[in-house]
């Protein structure tokens, strides 16, 4: 087929329209009263939902034009989605509401990349006001008001995510779940639970909704270097009993191309994941922390016992396995509850070293905050919200609806909250008005 070459003013209005259309079912969810929106997914279960990145990557045009404004918009929204978790549909209209100014300054003939550099500049500042006049979350209050209006006002909505995030304390985790139960309750649990910031290698063990891999009492296999070939873990297939989880600071394309083709054939259930870390001394200690949480002996490596060695007794388990591609979570882990302990505290005994030891030993702000996050990480509880609800439909719109709030209320406690309503952008517009009174400013 041949290439459609389209330029300038009408190349940039067809890939607007598509922004456009976009924009206006994306924003028609906007805020505390936003409106709900169907989605036909071809059959007889509709999803409502008043998710905004949810109706965002249901949009698919048929005009080619379209859909290319509309992927410019995904991108947008699902890095800032990745990153906070919420705020897809404000997105959605910032992006689109700037790409109409920009595309309006350039066909009264400014410069494109004048308008860009305008932008960029403008973009900076806005920010830098916006970080000035943030405010901290400090209360109970704070944490159910936030809550709150990121699920659509319900206040029952905000106070059980509240509750969520109490219990499991400054360092746990929290996580939306189906019930399996039909009875319209929602429910709470809590677990000891343990996060990599690292999501599974391949995507071939997927076994749920979202691109997720969920087991239940997995065993853990720990190996402490680069995993070259299939064949130098073979023993533990034959041992293993139930889904097994695979960890490896790194695995090479031949390692990934066979097991891959194992799983697919259904030979075994497997995941394959990786510790987290921005050095191999790092991985090294995340390793360490798997292995100590799930109960696992490290096998190869400076860290491990010969794999000729290996036995069922190496193995470490959990109640609860989820990853997806960009973290993992252990839940219930089964190590032992004093040798975990004694590595927490070993931990913390670098920090105190740290703190009160010479100069030579002293922690940067960096190593400082490193440690802390293995602590938070080895010690952090989780809490699982179950939500019920009596149809596909309603528990699909319920779940969104927490998703949003819990990440709303985890990014506001990360980097603090400001007026709503787009209050905050208004107040920045107007600080930062004098010195922008001319593009070439």
């Amino acid at each position: 087929m041949g290439k459609i070459i389209t330029f300038k003013s009408e190349a940039r209005s067809k890939i607007l329209a598509g922004m456009i259309e976009a924009k206006k079912a994306v924003t028609s969810t906007l805020g505390p009263k936003g409106h709900t929106v169907v989605l036909n997914n071809g059959t007889n279960h509709p999803t409502v939902t008043k998710d905004g990145v949810s109706v965002l990557d249901f949009i698919d045009f048929t005009d080619p034009y379209k859909n290319m404004g509309v992927s410019f918009v995904k991108d947008a929204v699902r890095k800032v989605n990745n990153e906070c978790g919420d705020g897809s549909t404000t997105t959605t209209l910032l992006s689109v509401e700037l790409c109409e100014a920009g595309n309006e300054l350039i066909e009264r003939d400014f410069d494109a990349v004048d308008v860009k550099r305008g932008f960029q500049k403008a973009a900076k500042d806005v920010i830098a006001v916006l970080e000035k006049n943030k405010k901290s979350i400090e209360s109970e209050e704070d944490i159910f008001k936030v809550a709150t209006i990121s699920a659509n006002n319900d206040p029952e909505v905000g106070q059980t995510i509240t509750d969520a995030f109490l219990g499991v304390g400054e360092d746990g985790v929290v996580v939306a779940d189906v019930a399996h139960n039909r009875k319209g309750e929602t429910s709470i649990t809590f677990s000891s639970g343990f996060e990599i910031p690292r999501g599974y290698v391949s995507s071939c063990s997927v076994n749920s909704d979202n691109d997720t891999v969920k087991y239940v009492n997995p065993q853990f296999f720990v190996y402490g270097k680069k995993l070259e070939n299939l064949k130098d873990i073979q023993p533990i297939f034959q041992i293993a009993k139930g889904d097994l989880v695979i960890v490896a600071p790194s695995y090479s394309d031949d390692f990934i191309s066979l097991f891959v083709e194992n799983v697919s054939a259904g030979r075994f259930n497997a995941a394959i994941i990786g510790p987290a870390g921005a050095s191999r001394e790092a991985m090294d200690d995340n390793l360490v922390d798997i292995a100590k949480v799930t109960g696992a002996t490290i096998v190869e490596g400076k860290l491990g016992k010969s794999i000729d060695s290996f036995n069922a007794g190496y193995f470490g388990s959990a109640e609860n396995f989820t990853a997806t591609s960009k973290k993992v979570n252990i839940l219930g882990g089964k190590g032992n509850p004093e040798e975990l302990e004694k590595h927490i505290q070993s931990i913390k005994s670098i920090i105190e070293k740290g703190k009160n030891g010479t100069d030579a030993e002293a922690l940067s702000e960096y190593e400082l905050n490193y440690y802390n996050e293995r602590i938070a990480s080895l010690s952090g509880g989780v809490a699982i919200i179950w939500i019920g609800g009596f149809t596909d439909a309603e528990v699909k719109e319920k779940k969104d609806r927490f998703g949003d709030a819990i990440n709303a209320v985890r990014t506001a406690i990360n980097d603090g909250i400001l007026a709503g309503g787009g209050a905050g952008l208004l107040h920045a517009v107007k600080e930062i008005a004098d010195t922008h009174t001319r593009l070439d400013n």
